[in-house]
Protein backbone atom coordinates (compact mmCIF):
# COMPACT_ATOMS: atom_id res chain seq x y z
CA UNK A 1 0.00 0.00 0.00
CA UNK A 2 1.50 3.34 -1.06
CA UNK A 3 1.91 6.21 1.35
CA UNK A 4 -0.49 9.13 0.81
CA UNK A 5 -0.57 12.56 2.39
CA UNK A 6 -3.70 13.98 4.08
CA UNK A 7 -6.59 14.92 1.83
CA UNK A 8 -10.09 16.37 1.74
CA UNK A 9 -12.90 15.67 -0.72
CA UNK A 10 -15.50 18.41 -0.95
CA UNK A 11 -15.58 18.96 -4.72
CA UNK A 12 -18.48 17.01 -6.23
CA UNK A 13 -19.65 16.42 -9.78
CA UNK A 14 -23.16 15.86 -8.44
CA UNK A 15 -23.32 19.58 -7.61
CA UNK A 16 -24.69 21.31 -10.68
CA UNK A 17 -24.98 18.13 -12.73
CA UNK A 18 -28.10 16.28 -13.89
CA UNK A 19 -28.34 13.12 -11.75
CA UNK A 20 -30.24 9.98 -12.72
CA UNK A 21 -30.48 6.44 -11.34
CA UNK A 22 -31.40 3.32 -13.28
CA UNK A 23 -33.56 2.07 -10.41
CA UNK A 24 -35.04 3.72 -7.32
CA UNK A 25 -36.94 1.77 -4.70
CA UNK A 26 -36.87 4.27 -1.84
CA UNK A 27 -35.59 7.75 -1.13
CA UNK A 28 -34.52 10.12 -3.92
CA UNK A 29 -31.34 10.12 -5.98
CA UNK A 30 -30.99 13.86 -5.30
CA UNK A 31 -30.49 13.01 -1.62
CA UNK A 32 -27.01 11.80 -2.57
CA UNK A 33 -25.77 15.39 -2.85
CA UNK A 34 -27.55 17.05 0.10
CA UNK A 35 -24.69 16.35 2.57
CA UNK A 36 -27.10 14.79 5.09
CA UNK A 37 -26.25 11.32 6.33
CA UNK A 38 -29.83 10.64 7.47
CA UNK A 39 -31.40 10.97 3.99
CA UNK A 40 -30.67 8.37 1.35
CA UNK A 41 -31.22 6.80 -2.05
CA UNK A 42 -31.98 3.10 -2.33
CA UNK A 43 -32.13 1.07 -5.50
CA UNK A 44 -34.49 -1.76 -6.37
CA UNK A 45 -33.55 -5.36 -7.03
CA UNK A 46 -30.13 -6.87 -7.75
CA UNK A 47 -29.57 -6.02 -11.41
CA UNK A 48 -26.66 -3.71 -12.21
CA UNK A 49 -27.36 -0.20 -10.91
CA UNK A 50 -25.94 3.08 -12.16
CA UNK A 51 -26.06 6.56 -10.71
CA UNK A 52 -25.12 8.86 -13.59
CA UNK A 53 -24.15 12.52 -13.66
CA UNK A 54 -24.28 14.69 -16.78
CA UNK A 55 -21.97 17.60 -15.95
CA UNK A 56 -22.92 19.56 -19.08
CA UNK A 57 -19.24 20.19 -19.84
CA UNK A 58 -15.92 18.43 -19.47
CA UNK A 59 -14.93 18.23 -15.79
CA UNK A 60 -12.18 16.26 -14.10
CA UNK A 61 -12.31 13.97 -11.08
CA UNK A 62 -9.87 11.71 -9.25
CA UNK A 63 -11.71 10.52 -6.15
CA UNK A 64 -14.81 8.71 -4.90
CA UNK A 65 -16.35 9.33 -1.47
CA UNK A 66 -19.37 7.48 -0.06
CA UNK A 67 -20.99 7.27 3.36
CA UNK A 68 -24.15 5.59 4.63
CA UNK A 69 -23.89 2.61 2.27
CA UNK A 70 -24.53 -1.12 2.56
CA UNK A 71 -22.11 -2.35 -0.12
CA UNK A 72 -20.10 -4.68 2.11
CA UNK A 73 -23.22 -6.25 3.59
CA UNK A 74 -24.74 -6.99 0.17
CA UNK A 75 -21.42 -7.86 -1.51
CA UNK A 76 -21.71 -5.15 -4.15
CA UNK A 77 -18.85 -4.46 -6.52
CA UNK A 78 -18.57 -0.73 -7.14
CA UNK A 79 -16.64 1.15 -9.79
CA UNK A 80 -16.45 4.63 -11.30
CA UNK A 81 -16.86 5.09 -15.04
CA UNK A 82 -16.76 8.19 -17.21
CA UNK A 83 -17.52 9.05 -20.83
CA UNK A 84 -17.42 11.77 -23.46
CA UNK A 85 -20.50 10.49 -25.34
CA UNK A 86 -22.97 9.39 -22.63
CA UNK A 87 -21.49 5.87 -22.54
CA UNK A 88 -22.29 5.09 -26.18
CA UNK A 89 -18.84 4.16 -27.46
CA UNK A 90 -16.63 5.69 -24.78
CA UNK A 91 -16.83 3.85 -21.46
CA UNK A 92 -13.69 4.67 -19.50
CA UNK A 93 -13.16 2.86 -16.20
CA UNK A 94 -11.69 5.48 -13.87
CA UNK A 95 -11.80 3.36 -10.70
CA UNK A 96 -11.79 -0.42 -11.22
CA UNK A 97 -14.42 -2.46 -9.41
CA UNK A 98 -13.96 -3.57 -5.80
CA UNK A 99 -16.09 -4.77 -2.88
CA UNK A 100 -15.73 -2.51 0.19
CA UNK A 101 -14.48 -4.29 3.30
CA UNK A 102 -17.06 -2.61 5.54
CA UNK A 103 -20.14 -0.41 5.39
CA UNK A 104 -18.23 2.56 6.83
CA UNK A 105 -17.25 5.68 4.91
CA UNK A 106 -14.87 5.18 2.01
CA UNK A 107 -12.60 7.51 0.07
CA UNK A 108 -10.79 6.13 -2.97
CA UNK A 109 -8.33 7.93 -5.21
CA UNK A 110 -7.75 7.14 -8.88
CA UNK A 111 -5.95 8.60 -11.90
CA UNK A 112 -7.63 11.86 -12.89
CA UNK A 113 -9.93 11.81 -15.90
CA UNK A 114 -11.69 14.70 -17.66
CA UNK A 115 -15.13 13.79 -19.07
CA UNK A 116 -18.66 15.16 -19.36
CA UNK A 117 -20.47 12.09 -18.03
CA UNK A 118 -19.68 10.24 -14.81
CA UNK A 119 -21.36 7.31 -13.13
CA UNK A 120 -21.08 4.94 -10.19
CA UNK A 121 -21.69 1.32 -11.13
CA UNK A 122 -22.98 -1.20 -8.57
CA UNK A 123 -23.13 -4.88 -9.51
CA UNK A 124 -23.15 -8.43 -8.13
CA UNK A 125 -25.15 -7.55 -5.00
CA UNK A 126 -27.49 -9.80 -3.04
CA UNK A 127 -29.95 -7.00 -2.19
CA UNK A 128 -30.75 -3.46 -3.26
CA UNK A 129 -27.89 -0.93 -2.85
CA UNK A 130 -28.23 2.06 -0.57
CA UNK A 131 -26.23 5.28 -0.05
CA UNK A 132 -26.62 8.50 1.93
CA UNK A 133 -23.86 10.65 0.36
CA UNK A 134 -22.01 10.22 -2.94
CA UNK A 135 -19.11 12.41 -4.06
CA UNK A 136 -17.17 12.09 -7.30
CA UNK A 137 -14.69 14.94 -7.58
CA UNK A 138 -11.14 16.20 -7.24
CA UNK A 139 -9.25 15.84 -3.97
CA UNK A 140 -7.65 18.68 -2.08
CA UNK A 141 -4.35 16.99 -1.27
CA UNK A 142 -2.09 18.57 1.33
CA UNK A 143 1.54 18.69 0.15
CA UNK A 144 3.05 18.01 3.59
CA UNK A 145 2.63 15.47 6.37
CA UNK A 146 0.87 16.33 9.58
CA UNK A 147 2.71 17.79 12.56
CA UNK A 148 3.94 15.27 15.13
CA UNK A 149 1.52 14.18 17.84
CA UNK A 150 -1.51 13.96 15.56
CA UNK A 151 -4.38 11.88 16.94
CA UNK A 152 -6.36 10.41 14.02
CA UNK A 153 -9.62 9.69 15.85
CA UNK A 154 -10.08 11.41 19.23
CA UNK A 155 -13.49 10.50 20.56
CA UNK A 156 -15.94 12.13 22.98
CA UNK A 157 -18.90 10.18 24.37
CA UNK A 158 -22.06 12.28 24.47
CA UNK A 159 -24.24 10.50 26.99
CA UNK A 160 -26.63 10.71 29.94
CA UNK A 161 -26.44 8.65 33.13
CA UNK A 162 -28.65 8.29 36.19
CA UNK A 163 -27.65 7.20 39.68
CA UNK A 164 -29.69 6.24 42.71
CA UNK A 165 -29.74 8.29 45.90
CA UNK A 166 -26.94 6.11 47.19
CA UNK A 167 -24.82 6.56 44.05
CA UNK A 168 -25.50 3.27 42.31
CA UNK A 169 -25.61 3.46 38.52
CA UNK A 170 -29.18 2.97 37.27
CA UNK A 171 -28.38 3.21 33.60
CA UNK A 172 -26.70 5.16 30.81
CA UNK A 173 -27.80 6.30 27.38
CA UNK A 174 -25.17 7.06 24.75
CA UNK A 175 -26.53 9.59 22.27
CA UNK A 176 -23.55 9.60 19.90
CA UNK A 177 -19.76 9.50 19.75
CA UNK A 178 -18.25 12.80 18.58
CA UNK A 179 -15.02 12.68 16.59
CA UNK A 180 -13.08 15.91 17.14
CA UNK A 181 -9.92 16.11 15.03
CA UNK A 182 -7.13 18.68 15.23
CA UNK A 183 -4.78 18.63 12.23
CA UNK A 184 -1.70 20.84 12.01
CA UNK A 185 0.81 21.47 9.23
CA UNK A 186 3.90 23.61 9.80
CA UNK A 187 5.66 23.57 6.43
CA UNK A 188 3.12 24.66 3.81
CA UNK A 189 4.15 27.01 1.04
CA UNK A 190 2.46 30.38 0.77
CA UNK A 191 1.62 29.61 -2.85
CA UNK A 192 -0.20 26.39 -1.93
CA UNK A 193 -2.15 28.01 0.89
CA UNK A 194 -3.27 30.89 -1.33
CA UNK A 195 -3.99 28.97 -4.52
CA UNK A 196 -5.22 25.62 -3.20
CA UNK A 197 -6.42 25.81 0.38
CA UNK A 198 -8.11 29.22 0.41
CA UNK A 199 -10.32 28.44 -2.62
CA UNK A 200 -11.55 25.29 -0.87
CA UNK A 201 -12.03 27.22 2.36
CA UNK A 202 -14.00 30.02 0.70
CA UNK A 203 -16.13 27.75 -1.48
CA UNK A 204 -17.05 25.04 1.02
CA UNK A 205 -15.27 24.61 4.34
CA UNK A 206 -15.98 28.09 5.73
CA UNK A 207 -19.70 27.57 5.07
CA UNK A 208 -19.59 24.65 7.55
CA UNK A 209 -20.53 22.16 4.85
CA UNK A 210 -19.44 18.56 5.50
CA UNK A 211 -16.61 16.89 3.59
CA UNK A 212 -14.59 13.68 3.57
CA UNK A 213 -11.28 13.67 5.46
CA UNK A 214 -8.45 11.11 5.36
CA UNK A 215 -5.21 11.60 7.26
CA UNK A 216 -3.30 8.84 5.42
CA UNK A 217 -5.52 6.96 2.96
CA UNK A 218 -2.70 4.78 1.66
CA UNK A 219 -1.88 2.89 4.86
CA UNK A 220 -5.18 3.55 6.64
CA UNK A 221 -7.89 3.41 3.95
CA UNK A 222 -10.69 2.86 6.46
CA UNK A 223 -9.87 5.80 8.74
CA UNK A 224 -12.20 8.01 6.72
CA UNK A 225 -14.45 10.56 8.39
CA UNK A 226 -17.29 12.75 7.17
CA UNK A 227 -16.69 15.99 9.05
CA UNK A 228 -17.26 19.74 9.16
CA UNK A 229 -15.48 22.75 10.56
CA UNK A 230 -16.78 23.48 14.11
CA UNK A 231 -19.02 26.45 14.81
CA UNK A 232 -17.15 29.68 15.58
CA UNK A 233 -13.82 28.27 14.39
CA UNK A 234 -11.09 30.87 13.82
CA UNK A 235 -8.82 30.18 10.86
CA UNK A 236 -5.15 31.11 11.24
CA UNK A 237 -2.27 30.45 8.85
CA UNK A 238 0.73 32.45 10.20
CA UNK A 239 4.16 32.47 8.63
CA UNK A 240 6.98 30.42 10.13
CA UNK A 241 10.01 31.82 8.35
CA UNK A 242 9.16 31.33 4.66
CA UNK A 243 6.60 28.57 5.33
CA UNK A 244 3.10 28.81 6.77
CA UNK A 245 1.51 27.02 9.71
CA UNK A 246 -2.09 25.84 9.33
CA UNK A 247 -4.32 24.25 11.96
CA UNK A 248 -7.74 22.82 11.15
CA UNK A 249 -10.37 21.64 13.62
CA UNK A 250 -12.88 19.13 12.28
CA UNK A 251 -15.78 17.32 13.89
CA UNK A 252 -18.06 14.47 12.93
CA UNK A 253 -19.98 11.51 14.32
CA UNK A 254 -18.42 8.09 14.67
CA UNK A 255 -20.10 5.47 12.52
Amino acid sequence: MAFDKPCILYDNRLDGGAITATYTGAGDVLNLKDLRTYTYWEGSGVADHYVKINCGSVLSANALGIIGHNFATIGATISVECSSDNFAADVTVALPGFIPASDKALLNKYTSQAKTYWRLKMSGMSAAPRMAILMIGTLLEFPACLHGGFDPSPEQINSRSKRSKTGNLLGSVVDYHLISISAKWDRLSDDWVRNNFYPAWNAHLSHLKPFFWAFEPGYYPYDIFFVKIPDNFSLRAPYNSVKRVLTLQMEGVKE
